[in-house]
């Protein structure tokens, strides 16, 4: 069989072959021919250009650590100064460790870090739809893990603020999702005083974040015909949520969030936080519950707290407190420690954390017989230490 190269595509030739043959090696010469091209025409469709970066800081960690360290705090704020002066602009969060450690804890650790950047930009009114974090563990060094310095410097997370230049495409309106407003006010519950929050509004297919302004209002568009979430935080206060439903025609209710403060002694109950039946499983709607408790210790970043689990077992008699058998001890002992050890796996240090299970020894309702009553008892409370 003869066949000849064409040196310039490095093409063989079959001088004898079948029309198959032929239409395939064909496709194969054009399609190289015209891929400069087509690669042209596709780019040239874009609506963006390559991203700049304009602005960017480093954050650097201790050793096995992922808490902000006071400098870096003035760093991310200048970021947030830099960002508020540009339009087009969102921020692209990596994180990274040293080579101390196995792979698995390190990129777990890098995780964390990330996450307590991302966390900080929320707190200060960041949207966390600007957000993007990357996570590298150990796998993309700046320097070697030789030395100490050289350790140092590969424990950090880069904050970039990356800029897209809308091409003119870009200014053709578009018809847009119909959107419904969420709005709402936080106080101080003692005192009624306007409180400067930090509020998550989420559904299954939106997140975002806003600040309460000096009055504690906000207000931000969602998407109609959704069920959304309102998630309030703020340093020194209790989380707190209401859901609400998005409908198209109907104006909303403005929300109403009286934040009791977190103070030393004060209990609030996690909300929302449901166990499979005589297990300390969370059932999977409740899921969502436990990253917020972990967003509350991040922002009140110094407080402790004693985790306390409780069950529902009523006293049968005004005049005899029954006391609940062991297993009601050892569930409620469990459904704490699953709120500890989440927190723990987190990044919440040990020494800010304690949990103890009260069994039935602090039910709301000790003689309940209505299950409402009775749902109130079981329960996993944060009472602040100090």
């Amino acid at each position: 069989m003869n066949i000849m190269t064409l040196n310039r595509f490095n093409i063989p030739l079959f001088l004898s072959f079948n029309s198959t043959r032929f239409a395939y090696l064909f496709f194969i010469f054009c399609a190289t021919l015209c891929a400069p091209f087509l690669a042209f025409s596709q780019s040239s469709a874009s609506v963006e250009t390559s991203p700049e970066v304009f602005a960017s800081e480093e954050v650097y960690f201790d050793f096995g650590k992922h808490e902000l360290r006071t400098d870096d705090v003035v760093k991310l704020e200048s970021i947030i100064a830099e960002l508020k002066d540009n339009e087009y602009v969102k921020i692209r969060i990596t994180a990274h460790t040293d080579a101390i450690g196995s792979d698995g804890n390190n990129q777990r650790l890098s995780e964390r870090r990330g996450e307590t950047v991302k966390t900080f930009l929320i707190t200060k009114g960041i949207p966390d739809s600007l957000m993007q974090v990357g996570v590298y563990g150990e796998h993309a060094p700046v320097a070697d893990n030789d030395s100490d310095d050289g350790r140092q410097r590969n424990r950090r997370a880069t904050v970039e603020l990356v800029k897209f230049i809308p091409k003119k495409q870009e200014a053709i309106p578009e018809k847009g999702v119909p959107m419904g407003l969420v709005e709402g006010t936080v106080v101080d519950k003692t005192n009624g005083k306007p409180i400067k929050a930090t509020v998550i509004i989420r559904s299954k297919n939106f997140r975002d974040s806003v600040a309460t302004d000096s009055s504690g209002y906000f207000s931000k568009k969602v998407p109609i015909n959704t069920v959304v979430g309102v998630d309030v935080f703020a340093p020194g206060y209790f989380f707190e949520t209401q859901m609400m439903k998005v409908s198209p025609g109907i104006k909303l209710p403005s929300l109403y969030f009286e934040l009791p403060k977190a103070v030393a002694g004060e209990v609030a109950s996690i909300k929302d936080l449901f166990f499979v039946g005589n297990k300390a499983v969370l059932l999977k709607k409740s899921e969502p519950i436990l990253p917020k408790v972990l967003i509350f210790m991040q922002i009140n970043d110094t407080i402790k707290i004693e985790i306390g689990g409780h069950v529902n077992f009523p006293y049968r008699h005004t005049a005899y407190k029954n006391k609940a058998a062991e297993k009601e001890q050892i569930l409620s002992d469990n459904r704490a420690k699953l709120v500890y050890d989440y927190l723990i796996q987190h990044g919440i240090s040990p020494n800010r954390l304690s949990w103890r299970g009260y069994s039935n020894t602090k039910m709301k309702f000790p003689y309940a017989t209505q299950e409402v009553k009775m749902a109130k008892n079981r329960r996993v409370e944060i009472m602040v230490l100090d």
